[in-house]
Formats: C-alpha cells, structure tokens, sequence
C-alpha cells in the first residue's frame, strides 16, 4: 500500500527532520522496515525593494537585489506581468529598467510582483511600485543682448520632470562675460 499524503509544517527559521519507519504488515506476516527521512525547509519568505523611481531616458538598476530565507535549494526570481523595459535576473535577484521605460512627457506608474521559486515549487511574492518621471527639461532662459558697462541677465532658467534635486551649472563661457 501507500502512505497516505500529507502536508508537512515548519514554523520555525530552521530546517525540521523526520526519520520515518515504516513496517508493513499483513495479518500475522510483517516485512522487511524501510526508514527514510523528511526534511521540511523552513517558509520561503522574499524580501527587497517595493518601490523604484528613476526618470525617462535613464536606465536603471534596484539598488538592492531580491533575496529569500527558508526554502529549498536553488531560488528562481521572476516578475509580472511583462511589461517592455522591466526585467529581473533570474539568479541574482537585481531589477532593471531600461532608458525607453515610460514617457518622455508624462509620469508613468508601473506596479509589478516579484516571485521567488525554489527548487521544489514552492513560491513567494512581493510587490514593487515603478515610477518614472517624465524627462528632464529645461524651461524660462533668455539670449542676453547689452553694451559694455551695462549688466544684464536672462530670464530665470527652471526645470521640470526629472527625479530628485536638480542642479543646472554654467559649463561653457566666455571670460569675462
């Protein structure tokens, strides 16, 4: 006969193991005892990054890879749903984002699930929320014309899109202007 399925538990951070015996038996007659071991690998739990910002034009890489406690042999990261410009490295756990990824002129928001496998199919999953910025654009500024010994400037210079602080430097000039 079979052994009866059943689901083993572990709710512990370490790996349980079972040694089973098992003796069949007929009436009076009994056989010959096979022993085996179970070996319950504690949950598979993901953690990482849930959110990414970066701006249109700039590709992008998580600054911290995707990883897993408990689990069983070789972890497989994937992420969902397939969206052009997303990928994951299956192995190490790294997302990256591709300078094509959004809109040029528009804020686009991406929501993405990360899963990590093991090696026996057992799964776990964490959401990450993509944003990229619009595109980095100058605004305002203005051609100055003057005479000598009267100082003028330009309209104020801006910007808009773009992620985080921005910095805008004078990096072509000519002396004394």
């Amino acid at each position: 006969g079979n052994i009866p399925g059943f689901t083993a538990t572990n709710a512990t951070a370490a790996p349980i193991v079972a040694t089973i015996t098992v003796t069949p038996t007929f009436g009076a007659c009994s056989g010959p005892a096979i022993t085996f071991t179970i070996t319950v690998n504690p949950r598979l739990v993901i953690s990482g990054p849930s959110t990414m910002i970066t701006t249109y034009s700039r590709a992008d890489t998580s600054t911290t890879a995707y990883s897993v406690t408990g689990g069983t042999g070789t972890i497989r990261y994937s992420i969902a749903p397939t969206v052009t410009g997303i990928t994951i490295d299956s192995i190490t756990g790294y997302v990256y984002l591709s300078s094509t990824l959004g809109s040029a002129s528009a804020q686009t928001l991406y929501t993405e699930t990360v899963t990590a496998t093991d090696s026996v199919g057992a799964t776990s999953t964490k959401v990450l929320r993509i944003t990229v910025n619009k595109m980095l654009a100058f605004t305002g500024g203005s051609d100055i014309y003057t005479t000598l010994g009267i100082a003028q400037s330009s309209v104020a210079y801006g910007t808009t899109g773009g992620t985080g602080a921005v910095t805008i430097t004078l990096e072509t000039y000519t002396s004394g202007v």
